[in-house]
Order: C-alpha cells, then sequence, then structure tokens
C-alpha cells in the first residue's frame, strides 16, 4: 500500500524528521484509536471521499497523526514547525504559501486536522515532509 498524505501532514519528531517506522508506528496508534481503515483516511485526504462521508473519527485520526508529528499543537496548525521541517525544499515560495494556507482552523479540533492533512495534500508536499 502506498504511504498516504502528509499530513497528511509530515513526519517531525521534535524538529527531526521520523523515519518510516515511525511514520508507520504513529498511522497505526492513530487509525487504532479512532478505528479507521488507512484506506478511508488516504481517499479522504485525496478527495476521493465525499465531504459529508467524511466521519467525527476520520478527522480526528488526522488531528492525531498532526499532533504526534508535531504540525498541530492545541487544535493549532504550527506554521513554523511545518517550514523547518521543509527547510531543505528547494521551493521555498510554495513552503511558504503552504504554511501560510494550510494555517486553518475547522469547527473542533479534529476538523482543523482533517483541514490542515487535505491542505498539505493538496500542496503535494507530503514526500518532502517523510
Amino acid at each position: 500500500m502506498k504511504y498516504f498524505i502528509l499530513v497528511i501532514l509530515a513526519a517531525i519528531c521534535g524538529t527531526a524528521l521520523c523515519g518510516k517506522a515511525e511514520w508507520r508506528a504513529f498511522k497505526m496508534e492513530c487509525s487504532e484509536k479512532h478505528n479507521i481503515q488507512l484506506e478511508d483516511a488516504k481517499n479522504a485526504v485525496h478527495g476521493k471521499t465525499l465531504e459529508a462521508d467524511v466521519t467525527h473519527e476520520l478527522k480526528c485520526y488526522f488531528l492525531c497523526m498532526g499532533e504526534k508529528q508535531k504540525l498541530i499543537k492545541d487544535g493549532t496548525f504550527q506554521a513554523l514547525a511545518f517550514t523547518e521541517a521543509l527547510a531543505s525544499n528547494p521551493d521555498k515560495e510554495l513552503v511558504a504559501k503552504a504554511a501560510t494556507e494550510c494555517s486553518v482552523k475547522g469547527t473542533d479540533n479534529c476538523d482543523t486536522g482533517y483541514k490542515v492533512a487535505k491542505c498539505i495534500a493538496k500542496n503535494k508536499l507530503k514526500k518532502h515532509l517523510m
């Protein structure tokens, strides 16, 4: 199965990028905690799922991933952590644009996690974060 997202989100451990094993562990922990199938998460973040069908638990999965990766803290996107994680990306304009664009707030923390994940996926920055 292909790795999805980002966040999503980017795999950040403190200020260093996580390894693939840690990324997998985060996915498994968050998917088990929220009873989410990884394929469902992948489809949702890439717009292959109708918004009306994205459950609260699925949104909470993305919040969990964002928190584990230090991209979301107290329900707020951490733009500085995001830009630091992408410091080696040669497209500085895209990174800056995404950091601003992905600083979104949802109706609750889980909705914020989902919106951030979709934004990172939309900007095609996932591969630079893992």
